[in-house]
């Protein structure tokens, strides 16, 4: 799951099918990519990261575990 990038996204009101549309891809695709269900593609995290220029991509995409 990443979180960062999910709280970011969140307050910068970016919604799910805005960033599907950036990445080129549907938006089911972009909900399984931020829960960890599938990886992000190197030129799906380049995209995000031109998107979200002021964060640091790195931090963006830092993996956390879902809660039990």
């Amino acid at each position: 799951m990443y979180r960062n990038l999910m709280s970011v996204l969140r307050s910068k009101g970016i919604a799910n099918r805005h960033l599907a549309e950036v990445l080129g891809i549907s938006e089911k695709s972009v909900d399984n990519k931020l829960k960890g269900k599938t990886e992000f593609t190197l030129p799906e995290f380049q995209k995000t990261c031109i998107l979200l220029k002021e964060y640091d991509g790195a931090w963006l995409f830092e993996k956390t575990k879902e809660p039990n």
